[in-house]
């Protein structure tokens, strides 16, 4: 899967890919969620954590494929947004960066398998801080 998803970035666009849903963008427009560490779980070309990081939030972006993360850091670059943006592997993370008051995740946990969602939770819920928001978006079908 990983290598499916590395190709889809490098030589295309997954569907996915675009602006910041409405629905994050109302929950941080209405100051549901406030700025803070958040976290952008399988930020893919990093729309979300761009997003996040222009409204004032401290933005870690992962995602295990590699040109998504190259494709990520340039739109970061080009729109003027920090984020620090890390290849990684969210059921089997090696680059724990400390925990978060915002955690997105937009069709990530969807596209694994219940095996690799146990492994998924037991690497992500302990990036929550007390309190913290976590913001889990399904995907629509493609077709």
């Amino acid at each position: 899967m990983k290598t499916m998803y590395n190709a889809w970035y490098k030589f295309g666009t997954p569907p996915w890919v675009g602006s910041a849903r409405n629905e994050l963008v109302r929950l941080v427009e209405e100051g549901r969620l406030t700025p803070g560490r958040a976290v952008d779980l399988g930020c893919g070309e990093g729309d979300y954590a761009i997003f996040l990081a222009q409204h004032g939030f401290d933005v870690t972006g992962v995602d295990f494929a590699p040109a998504a993360i190259a494709k990520a850091k340039a739109k970061a670059r080009q729109a003027g947004a920090a984020v620090e943006f890390l290849v990684d592997d969210l059921t089997n993370l090696r680059q724990q960066r400390g925990r978060f008051d915002v955690l997105v995740d937009y069709g990530t946990f969807d596209d694994l398998t219940a095996q690799h969602r146990s492994a998924y939770l037991r690497n992500v819920i302990p990036l929550a801080r007390p309190g913290a928001k976590f913001r889990m978006t399904r995907r629509q079908s493609w077709t």
